[in-house]
């Protein structure tokens, strides 16, 4: 619920900036990033880092072009992500996930035939609307600290029903419900991008 109207709710942008600053609060995660950037850069880089660039890329191209500048900080936050995600997990198993999802969209072609290219996954497209909220004022510490938030109430939100057929269901929709509530434009791209994934 209070992720729902902290998404949801229609705020002048400094207003919806100090509320979320408030809202979306990770202090461990900023303390740990800061840490890791004091030891060293390297130490904040995925081993996908050039898969996570141009997974950023292609956000920003369908989610908000607009935002083309804001390219270096959102890629050096996803990767910083996706290098916490990759801690007790072997660098080949990565690649075997990454080679299979390549290999998944390769087979399903697009409507003129030709090989599709795969979207890029729900939580780089959840940096857009941070970028848009806290703009170039936010430190890299903080986009992480808010991304790291909201990214970890998504997880949390509770399972839905399997849905039938006459009714959609999981967090893939409640999320996407609360993306339409606060930027439809980015929500009706990331339906025709996604497709059925984003249902």
């Amino acid at each position: 619920a209070a992720l729902a109207w902290l998404v949801n709710a229609h705020l002048p942008p400094s207003l919806r900036r100090a509320l979320w600053r408030v809202k979306l609060r990770a202090p461990a995660a900023r303390t740990r990033f800061e840490a890791k950037a004091a030891e060293s850069p390297l130490a904040l880089i995925s081993p996908r880092d050039a898969i996570i660039l141009r997974q950023c890329q292609t956000a920003l191209q369908q989610g908000d072009p607009t935002l083309l500048s804001s390219l270096p900080r959102m890629r050096a936050c996803a990767s910083y992500r996706d290098s916490l995600d990759s801690i007790g997990r072997s660098l080949e198993e990565r690649a075997e996930e990454e080679e299979e999802r390549l290999m998944a969209a390769a087979l399903a072609p697009d409507a003129a035939g030709a090989p599709s290219t795969p979207p890029p996954p729900r939580a780089v497209f959840w940096l857009l609307p941070l970028l848009r909220v806290f703009g170039e004022e936010a430190d890299p510490g903080e986009l992480v600290e808010r991304y790291h938030a909201l990214i970890s109430a998504l997880e949390q939100m509770p399972a839905a029903p399997q849905p039938s057929s006459t009714a959609s269901g999981g967090g893939g929709a409640a999320a996407m419900d609360l993306l339409k509530g606060q930027d439809a434009k980015l929500a009706a791209h990331l339906e025709a991008v996604m497709g059925g994934a984003a249902k």
